[in-house]
């Protein structure tokens, strides 16, 4: 009986399992799409752009990226940056350096550009109007400490020969000349050859080396000073054959003496000249022509300024703006280099010291003690 149940249940079971095959029912999943990375990055784009990306079942999403930016400046010259901007040759222009930072929208980040604009175009030289003419080399002639020199009332020649101090700092002269090709330079024998040369006269309270700073000019800190309006061309000898004083020499005479308007000035005029950094471009001013030694053509600053700095490398970078020549032409000058030393004031076997003296000596007052 039990074989029986047994069969007849298995024969059930068949039946069960191999009824229905057509009604069984399949689900199946649609595949998810994949997308590509979008197109392009962002890497050098300055303004709003569309990237896109492809799908792998060729559909195509596009979206709009917004570029956003700011920039920061700062000063600086092309042998700073070690690069000729504006292809001319040299390393010795002014330049702006801009960094702009370019920003995108959807989280890509930033990016930057860096461009670089020429503020001014220095050539090594001295521009005269129109004209132009190269400047190589320089030299510095240390005249040292600058004494009264006087020739006033009732004063003795220890009192004449008092070296200048004010505030506390000695005041010393050393002179400048610039020159180009043609012309030498030696302790010895000063000056030989002929080209173009710049000499100006600084004044400072730094020995055996010039200030860095800017510089005043002579005339205008003589007209603030004394509320006169003297030019250049009052400065120069009237008649240089005859070696006649110029207007401005023959005032210093009149006023300066005994019973002159500023006779027995105190120290504190003298400081209030010469205790800045000071610029005198005199009668030997600049030549063009010849030896640094007979030039006449001097100049003045109208509203401009003259700028000396020193770098580590000991290098001078010198930048004259806004000059005018005697004849009213606009003069400008750049040079940067090394400049040759010549201490004149301890040159016991040279004549140049004198010669300086007598030249620079634009005050015959004595000082109050």
């Amino acid at each position: 009986m039990n074989k029986k149940l047994t069969s007849l249940t298995l024969i059930l079971v068949l039946i069960s399992c191999g009824g229905g095959g057509d009604d069984l029912e399949v689900t199946q999943t649609e595949p998810i799409e994949q997308f590509a990375n979008w197109s392009p990055d962002f890497s050098e784009q300055t303004s709003n752009f569309t990237q896109t990306r492809t799908g792998t079942q060729g559909s195509q999403q596009t979206r709009t990226i917004v570029v956003t930016s700011s920039s920061i400046s700062t000063d600086s010259d092309e042998e700073t940056v070690e690069l000729d901007i504006n292809n001319d040759d040299d390393l010795f222009e002014d330049i702006e350096v801009v960094i702009t930072t370019y920003t995108g929208s959807e989280n890509l980040g930033s990016h930057q550009q860096t461009t670089y604009n020429v503020t001014e175009d220095n050539d090594m030289g001295l521009r005269v109007g129109n004209n132009f003419y190269s400047l190589l080399n320089g030299v510095l002639e240390d005249y040292g400490p600058a004494d009264d020199g006087c020739d006033g009332c009732d004063t003795t020649e220890e009192e004449c020969n008092l070296i200048l101090s004010c505030q506390g700092n000695t005041l010393y002269n050393l002179d400048l000349t610039l020159f180009s090709e043609g012309i030498s330079f030696s302790s010895s024998n000063g000056f030989s050859g002929e080209g173009q040369s710049v000499s100006l006269e600084l004044w400072g309270s730094k020995q055996n080396d010039l200030l860095e700073g800017t510089y005043s000019d002579y005339i205008n800190r003589f007209n603030s000073l004394y509320q006169t309006n003297f030019s250049h061309i009052d400065f120069v000898e009237v008649v240089e054959q005859t070696n006649e004083e110029s207007v401005l020499e023959n005032w210093i005479d009149e006023q300066f003496d005994c019973g002159g308007l500023f006779d027995g000035s105190s120290t504190q005029t003298i400081c209030n000249f010469y205790n800045v950094l000071n610029l005198a471009s005199s009668n030997n001013s600049f030549e063009l022509n010849g030896s640094p030694d007979s030039g006449t053509n001097a100049f003045e600053f109208i509203n401009g300024e003259f700028l000396l700095s020193k770098g580590e490398d000991d290098r001078y970078t010198l930048k004259m703006t806004n000059g005018r020549t005697v004849d009213n032409l606009p003069i400008s000058l750049y040079f940067k280099g090394y400049l040759g030393y010549n201490n004149v004031d301890s040159n016991k076997n040279s004549n140049a010291k004198t010669k300086k003296r007598e030249k620079v000596n634009y005050f015959n007052i004595s000082l109050d003690h």
